[in-house]
């Protein structure tokens, strides 16, 4: 009988206590981005911003040491897009150099490309991404592009990190872009 209260109480607290911690992490956001309903399930401390820097919108991390965990969203002009897996290479080739212009540009050093890697998340079933790791003004940075098709329209995600918070939060990012949902 004891140990019957023990688990009443013991579900009670985790009622109590787990639930609120949930619901206070992550909130379901939904935007109209190109005439489509674009979800993604974000930690509150994140900031939303729409219509900056020519992306429809622009989540940012928490300011730490002065910066943010950037990740835009923008619709492409292609429609109907199909993604050739014979023109990968190509396509890899042209980023690599299209990224070493950029840092060219900008008085850059390139560290190291991340791989082409194509993968799955929850609710869109084909996602291909490539990225790079580089220093500018003495900061290391991650960026990364995913490209998915959203009913008829590409789009693309670029993530943009520090070395620091991508040690410290790329799988908090990772999460959120499993969660995308795009009708």
């Amino acid at each position: 009988m004891l140990s019957n209260f023990r688990r009443s109480i013991l579900k009670q607290l985790l009622v109590v206590f787990f639930l609120p911690t949930l619901s206070s992490y992550a909130k379901l956001n939904t935007y109209s981005i190109s005439e489509k309903t674009f979800s993604i399930d974000v930690d509150k401390s994140w900031q939303f911003v729409e219509n900056l820097s020519s992306s429809p919108l622009v989540l940012l991390g928490p300011v730490k040491d002065k910066k943010r965990i950037v990740v835009s969203v923008s619709p492409t002009t292609v429609k109907d897009f199909k993604f050739d897996e014979k023109k990968i290479e190509t396509s890899v080739s042209d980023y690599e150099q299209g990224r070493k212009k950029w840092l060219a540009k900008n008085k850059g050093q390139l560290i190291r490309f991340l791989p082409y890697s194509h993968e799955s998340w929850k609710n869109i079933k084909e996602v291909h991404s490539i990225g790079f790791q580089y220093k500018v003004l003495g900061t290391t940075y991650f960026e990364r592009t995913y490209f998915f098709n959203c009913v008829d329209e590409l789009f693309n995600i670029n993530t943009l990190f520090t070395e620091k918070q991508y040690k410290k939060s790329n799988h908090i990012v990772d999460s959120m872009l499993h969660s995308i949902d795009c009708k």
